[in-house]
């Protein structure tokens, strides 16, 4: 991961990117379930529609590289992938995948956990270190992985209790050869956390001195806190992290759609202010960069894709229409299975199992309300993609109404449903797949934002330290390909 070759200065690269960027905002700046309520179908222009409509299978790989007008500064903007980077692959066999501590493991995570464990193996190893510390280390696959392959001591930090609790839980059933090499505590990192893990570490390990910061699902803003704690405590010899989740990070207490870490640099913060950035980088900017999908997804599920974000936009029109929001009542509100049968009518039996709807305040209509004014489900989240609307309560929360009869409104949902043409289910997929294209662009930037600062900070401080993002999955198994690898130099 680098600066595309025409650039020297990331401050350049930044402005011309996010110049990029605004110039197509009105591919992504909405969350995808509003992008009939917010017209964006009708904004692709038509001349784009024919050239995808004219493109052969070939060419979807790539969609992009059928509207000249964007790819030739997508192409100039977006450097070309290390080949060295390839190297770091490892295959996964069926008969691993049978192995009973990681039995319940996709292809996927187990992927995952190898290909980053065999970094850090080896970077460890390079580097004559023996111990360090998984952050967010969840159930404790990777933390476990790294001392029965290589050997290493691993103290797992987890902010949630009961992760900590499965953890050890696991460790005694399946990993007791490793009790004493590893550990778990719960804490939930900060950058105010350099006290707490030198405690940490005098308690569980009191012989290591030295060690290195690792993580895999590095949500949000832990990969910030990461990095600024490999620059503050000097016992912290290197970084071996994999980010992720970038629209989950903090938003500032301003309100306007701001995040506290992005930007992170120097750079991107004088581009951003220049470029008035704030206007399209917000939460459907950064959910695009992490939204990744394989080769396989895109070239096997373009329809069904299609037909599940129509499917889902017409039940957001619908809501909008009533002044009402959908909130999930269980996690994936619509089963995948779902949405690759492309039957709107099954769709929509599933979906009102798995959605409720609840009034805004000062909203009319005609449908039966709950007398509990103070509807709340733990478990729901409303998929608007803005910060306000993420959480089930909000400050309006005791004149929000749950309504319980939506379902005799299916009639009405049909009938937007057919009022959908080729023509949106064209613009659907070109906007799908436009975005595929995009997000490897958008990453670039996000992970860019992060090799500036660290460049940054290594001229303002008195450490020497190298840094480089390497590719380290394939993106055919896994979204997230890239771990920010620092090491400070004697």
């Amino acid at each position: 991961m680098a600066l595309p070759n025409e650039y020297v200065a990331y401050h350049d690269y930044f402005i011309d990117t996010l110049n990029f960027f605004d110039k197509y905002q009105f591919l992504y700046n909405y969350s995808n379930v509003d992008i009939l309520v917010n017209g964006v179908l009708e904004r692709i222009p038509k001349e784009w529609l024919k050239l995808y409509a004219a493109s052969s299978p070939i060419d979807r790989r790539r969609p992009i590289s059928a509207i000249e007008e964007i790819c030739d500064e997508y192409d100039k903007l977006l450097p070309t992938i290390n080949s060295d980077s390839e190297k770091m692959h490892s295959e996964v066999t069926q008969e691993e995948l049978k192995y009973e501590p990681i039995k319940c493991l996709g292809l996927k995570k187990y992927h995952e956990i190898c290909n980053l464990s065999n970094v850090i193996g080896k970077v460890c190893k390079d580097n004559n270190t023996n111990f360090v510390i998984d952050l967010g280390c969840g159930l404790g696959y990777l933390s476990q992985m790294l001392f029965e392959k290589y050997g290493l001591q691993v103290l797992g930090i987890e902010g949630d209790k009961t992760r900590v609790i499965a953890a050890i839980n696991r460790q005694n059933k399946f990993h007791k050869t490793s009790q004493g090499n590893v550990s778990y505590v719960q804490h939930f990192i900060t950058i105010e956390s350099a006290e707490k893990i030198i405690e940490f570490v005098h308690e569980f390990f009191p012989h290591c001195q030295n060690f290195y910061l690792i993580g895999l699902h590095a949500c949000a803003d832990l990969t910030i806190d990461a990095i600024k704690l490999f620059l503050n405590l000097e016992r912290c010899k290197g970084l071996v992290i994999m980010p992720c989740c970038y629209h989950k990070m903090k938003m500032k207490e301003n309100g306007v759609e701001e995040f506290l870490n992005i930007p992170l640099s120097d750079s991107l913060r004088l581009a951003y202010e220049k470029c008035h950035a704030v206007g399209f980088m917000r939460r459907p900017f950064l959910r695009l960069c992490c939204q990744r999908v394989t080769w396989t997804e895109i070239e096997q599920n373009t329809d069904s894709r299609a037909f599940h974000l129509l499917s889902r936009a017409v039940l957001q029109l619908f809501a909008h229409k009533e002044g009402a929001k959908l909130v999930k009542k269980k996690r994936r509100a619509v089963s995948k299975s779902e949405s690759k049968k492309c039957n709107f009518e099954s769709f929509l039996r599933n979906a009102i199992s798995g959605y409720a709807l609840q009034r805004l305040a000062g909203a009319s209509g005609d449908f039966r309300c709950s007398e509990d004014e103070n509807f709340n489900n733990d478990n729901a989240k409303s998929e608007s993609g803005t910060a306000e609307a993420e959480t089930t309560t909000t400050k309006d929360e005791g004149k929000i109404k749950h309504i319980t009869d939506w379902e005799n409104s299916t009639v009405d949902i049909v009938t937007l449903w057919n009022e959908l043409g080729p023509n949106e289910f064209s613009a659907a997929s070109l906007l799908i797949e436009l975005q595929d294209s995009l997000q490897a662009l958008g990453e670039n930037l996000v992970l860019s934002d992060k090799l500036a600062y660290l460049h940054e900070q290594r001229e303002k401080s008195k450490i020497q330290f190298d840094f480089k993002f390497l590719k380290v999955t394939d993106e055919n198994i896994s979204p997230r390909c890239y771990a920010l690898l620092a090491n400070k130099i004697e």
